[in-house]
């Protein structure tokens, strides 16, 4: 299967993270040492909460940029296995991950954060995450970059568990022929009929505090309701 994986829109975690865009040129944004953990609190309330994290999850998140968003999460659940994909690197190694971790474990203050991250680099072709592997998969605010979507869809198909959940956080517009922020040309009906083409079934749809097109789409596999 063939698939195409940007990076996402740049966000900056210690500005507006909870899903509201800078101006920027810049594709990625490296910096995820949060220093205000009663801001981290108040993103995990305005957005995280919505992709229903629990304990023992392995999570595919596509088009990570870096590893603010795996950390992040790792502070509120314990026990949680991200595999962080991207085309690019620039922002995610090893060295990185240990250091994130040793941030936020002193900045939540609750001892070491108990969750392991794995980092896999895509390429214009395939995801290279395993097939049958995960119980949620994020798509957060890299879907409008795409440039074939039914066969990225199927490549998310196979990497999900039978019972495994797409998550697809992303910008939309009321009214076709306009161009908001990211880029994003596509109508909810647009985007979620995209997605149900391909098999997968809309479950729920959560919109996020201050953030005035920023939703975020729950998919499951047609026939695992």
């Amino acid at each position: 299967m063939a698939i195409f994986l940007l990076q996402s829109c740049a966000i900056s975690p210690t500005k507006m993270l909870y899903s509201i865009f800078e101006p920027s040129d810049t594709l990625v944004n490296c910096d995820i040492y949060l220093s205000d953990y009663e801001y981290l609190e108040k993103i995990n309330k305005r957005e995280y909460i919505n992709y229903e994290f629990k304990a023992g999850d392995t999570i595919a998140e596509i088009g990570a940029g870096n590893l603010f968003f795996s950390l992040a999460n790792m502070c509120f659940v314990d026990s949680l296995t991200f595999y962080v994909q991207d085309l690019s690197l620039v922002c995610l190694s090893e060295t990185e991950s240990q250091k994130g971790k040793e941030h936020f474990t002193k900045l939540r203050g609750l001892g070491p954060l108990k969750g392991c991250i794995h980092i896999v680099q895509g390429d214009t072709n395939r995801s290279n995450l395993p097939y049958n592997t995960f119980d949620k998969v994020i798509l957060r605010l890299v879907y409008h970059e795409f440039k074939n979507p039914e066969q990225n869809l199927q490549d998310i198909w196979q990497i999900l568990k039978p019972d495994g959940i797409l998550y697809v956080g992303e910008n939309v517009q009321k009214k076709k022929n306009k161009t908001i922020k990211c880029g994003i040309e596509r109508t909810e009906p647009n985007l979620i009929r995209e997605i149900e083409n391909v098999g997968f079934k809309l479950q729920k749809i959560s919109s996020v505090s201050n953030s005035k097109h920023f939703k975020i789409y729950k998919f499951t596999k047609n026939d695992h309701d």
